[in-house]
Parts: C-alpha cells; structure tokens; sequence
C-alpha cells in the first residue's frame, strides 16, 4: 500500500517565543512537508526559523499583508493542494498542541472511514482545568452553535486549531468561501458538513501557560452567530 504524502501547516503570528520548540516535537519521519506560514508577523516568526531551524523539509510561505489565522491556513492548504500531498493537518504554532497527536490523525485519515479530523478538548464546565471558565463557555456555546448549523451533532470543540483532511476532500469546497479570521475552523467544517464527509475527533492535550489567545469566544459570540445565519441561507439556497 502506497505510503501518503503528509504535509502540516503551521500558521505563525507573534509565536517566535514557542515556534521551534514546537518544530523540535514533530517526528520529522512521518511527515513529508512543514510550511511555515509568516502571516505578516511583527516578530518575523517565519524569518526567525529560517535561521535557527535547518530542515530540508521545511517550506516558507511569507504573507505580505496580514490574513488572520484562516487566511495563513488557506494558503498553506492552496500549497498542499498544488504540490499534491495525500493528508494536510493544521497545527497552531504557539505550543498549545503536542505534535504526539500527528501519528494518531495520519493513522486515521489513512484510511478509507474518515474524510477529516478535528481536535477537542474537554468543555465541561464542572471539571477544573486552566481553561477560563468564561472562555469554555464561550466555547461551548459556538460550538451548540455549529453542531445545529453543520448536522454534525457529535461535534464536541468547534473552536479547537486542530483540523486535518485528506487533500481529496479539501479539492471538492472552495477554500475561496472561507472566512480568513477566527471563524476559519467553523466555516470550513460547515463547508465540508454540505458534501456529507465523515469526521472524526481526537482529543489533544493543550497546553497553557502565559500566552494570552487572541480569540476572544464570549466577544465572538455574536459576529459569529451572524456568520452561522448567512452559512444557514447559503446551505438552503445551495
């Protein structure tokens, strides 16, 4: 059986702090490609693993304007696309996730059962972890949010930066559609909920320690929900 060509893409803003511990987590050996996706970062993120991370399989995607996460995301994906790669898996380049979990989503989307994976993390709010409890609640209800919009009822952590597929299934959406901000992972599982593809859900350790994420879930809750209601439109007039 023909081994798959995986390539992880890393969108990178203000992480020059975490970026090379988390290159030094991946097992280079399972993987095919890393692209570093320098989304116009003010700490040149991108630049600053060029210098002090030598690997022959990383590749350099340098934003001229700043994209939001989503937009970063949608082209590394555009470059998987083009060079042909089998899987593609998100990985946030802050130290949040253990790259560990890489080995477990290739084994699944290897195959033929599942079409894409996502991460979770536990949101239950009687269980004390060092997720703010204002933030799992915000979390929660975007994701009550996504689970009624895509169908995917079982869906547990819509906002989890984790997110994995096979190129085959990323080739039938419109990664033009999607939305570049922190709405990216909602609005590209919605788009892949309209071709009926099969999910599948990894739990990931997070890590937290002093770095501050940048979305905000309760402040979403709103600009998001409007962003549920026009994909709501689309999906039945499409």
């Amino acid at each position: 059986m023909r081994k798959n060509k995986v390539c992880i893409v890393i969108p990178c803003y203000k992480v020059k702090k975490k970026i090379i511990s988390v290159l030094k987590k991946i097992d280079f050996k399972i993987v095919d490609r890393v692209v570093i996706v320098d989304d116009f970062c003010p700490e040149n993120s991108g630049k600053f693993v060029k210098k002090n991370f030598k690997s022959k399989k990383i590749s350099f995607i340098f934003l001229k304007k700043n994209s939001g996460v989503g937009g970063a995301t949608i082209a590394g994906f555009k470059l998987a696309k083009k060079i042909k790669y089998d899987i593609v898996i998100k990985l946030d380049g802050d130290g949040q996730h253990n790259p560990k979990i890489l080995k477990k989503i290739i084994k699944v989307l290897s195959s033929e059962k599942y079409d894409f994976c996502k991460g979770y993390r536990s949101l239950n709010i009687f269980i004390k972890d060092k997720m703010p409890l204002l933030r799992k609640m915000g979390n929660i209800s975007l994701t009550l949010i996504s689970k009624i919009i895509t169908g995917y009822f079982n869906l547990k952590d819509v906002t989890n930066g984790i997110v994995a597929l096979k190129i085959s299934k990323l080739n039938s959406i419109n990664l033009d559609l999607i939305k570049k901000n922190f709405f990216f992972e909602q609005d590209l599982i919605f788009h892949l909920s309209l071709k009926n593809l099969h999910l599948f859900q990894i739990k990931t350790e997070t890590i937290y320690e002093d770095e501050k994420s940048n979305l905000k879930p309760i402040e979403s809750i709103l600009p998001f929900t409007f962003y549920h209601i026009k994909n709501l439109i689309y999906k039945f007039f499409n």
